[in-house]
């Protein structure tokens, strides 16, 4: 791994040249690949050059796609694009810079963004941080990640109809994520997965009309933002992007795999209610709770296919996290289980 992240480091400081002309005595330090997430890879890196007799330090995060991963297609255009959009918005998130397509840069596409500081609370691993013990400041924290999802609910989704699928009917957004996912289990299933099966048919019985659409992020939840001075200062992890329900985020918040210990707290955050009360304060879009059954019910089938893409991923020899092949336990005992008790099959 050191000696790959040599060569990726050394090819990243030739292409940081072309796009910093002016830049003189261009240094590297801390360049690490994050071993948070399953997606994409993701190189952070530290520059300092000088230009026009100025020191300039800068830091950056390289996102480049795997050979074979867990959000099959990737789509990393959408992801950069999606980022220049909500570049001018208050939207938290890192600043873009370059989308780089050549794979003989660094070995497949990638972009690079800008380095933010900060913790990320990831659920599994910060269940004891104080934050999550700490009732006033749970429900801050609860009430800046509502707050994000309204302003990036409230942006034009029409800014984005070049590069994403525009849904024409309201059942729409339901049909274009189960055939995306549907097609992931049949094209990268192991084994046959019948119950997932029947979990389709009702997702397609049942598919929600939706009045209205907005943006979508696809994996909106704690553990995907970097937290500084009490607030949001990044949302990341926008692999995902649509154009559907609103009511699709947050039933993510509502998942049932990020409550952990506390079935009463979303995201270990905010009792439900609350969740929703905030969110009609903020956004001024009355929740459906038909809807976001439904789309609680989709998220596990959306996870399971996931997690069935990088575990084909693993077996097949095309990405050697081993954190991949632990997938096959979520699957079951995770997305299977909490199906069974939403649909009472």
């Amino acid at each position: 791994m050191t000696d790959q992240n040599d060569t990726i480091e050394n090819k990243f400081k030739t292409f940081l040249r072309t796009k910093i002309p002016g830049a003189r005595e261009l240094t590297l330090t801390n360049f690490t690949r994050m071993t948070e997430g399953f997606s994409y890879e993701t190189y952070l890196v530290d520059a300092q050059w000088t230009e026009d007799n100025n020191i300039v330090s800068q830091g950056f995060a390289i996102r480049m796609v795997p050979e074979a991963g867990v959000v099959e297609p990737y789509d990393i255009e959408a992801h950069y694009k999606i980022l220049k959009v909500v570049e001018d918005t208050p939207v938290p998130a890192p600043k873009p810079y370059w989308l780089v397509m050549d794979s003989h840069i660094l070995g497949r596409p990638f972009f690079v963004m800008e380095k933010v500081e900060g913790e990320v609370p990831i659920p599994f691993g910060f269940k004891n941080h104080p934050i999550f013990k700490d009732p006033a400041k749970r429900l801050k924290m609860a009430r800046n990640l509502i707050q994000v999802l309204a302003d990036y609910q409230s942006i034009d989704w029409r800014k984005c109809r070049e590069f994403l699928p525009v849904p024409q009917e309201e059942t729409d957004p339901a049909r274009m994520e189960i055939e995306r996912w549907e097609r992931n289990i049949e094209k990268f299933k192991i084994f046959p997965q019948p119950f997932l099966k029947e979990v389709n048919i009702w997702l397609k019985r049942n598919m929600p009309r939706t009045p209205f659409f907005t943006l979508t992020h696809g994996d909106f939840r704690v553990g995907n933002f970097i937290w500084r001075d009490d607030r949001i200062v990044a949302f990341l992890d926008w692999e995902m992007p649509g154009i559907g329900d609103p009511m699709m985020d947050l039933a993510w918040i509502c998942w049932k795999i990020f409550r952990l210990d506390d079935p009463n707290l979303m995201c270990m955050l905010i009792e439900r209610e609350e969740l929703y009360r905030i969110y009609e304060e903020l956004t001024g879009i009355q929740v459906d709770e038909e809807r976001i059954f439904y789309w609680e019910v989709f998220a596990n089938y959306k996870a399971a296919s996931i997690f069935i893409s990088g575990v084909r991923a693993f077996s097949d020899g095309k990405n050697r996290d081993v954190r991949l092949i632990s997938l096959q336990e979520s699957i079951h005992y995770t997305c299977l289980k909490e199906l069974t008790e939403l649909l009472n099959f």
